[in-house]
């Protein structure tokens, strides 16, 4: 729907496309301690940002969140094997 609402919905099929690392982070970091809770907080202050009308603080939060799961990458590949991430 944000796709959509920015004027860009074929975005979101590349992204599908191309997103598989990140896919695959996202699914390594989702079960760790408090990472549920973070996120359906981000998602909550994304919404309410887009709801206010508000894009800056939208894409402010948005990057927040991505960088938040960024920030654990190394975390992450001490955790699990390093199959999980070879090309």
């Amino acid at each position: 729907m944000m796709y959509d609402a920015a004027g860009v919905p074929d975005l979101w099929t590349v992204m599908l496309k191309r997103n598989g690392h990140i896919e695959r982070l996202r699914r390594l970091h989702l079960p760790m301690k408090g990472k549920v809770d973070q996120t359906v907080r981000d998602h909550i202050a994304i919404v309410e940002a887009i709801a206010a009308g508000d894009p800056i603080a939208a894409a402010r939060e948005v990057r927040a969140h991505l960088s938040r799961s960024l920030a654990f990458i190394e975390g992450i590949r001490a955790h699990y094997p390093a199959e999980y991430f070879r090309d």
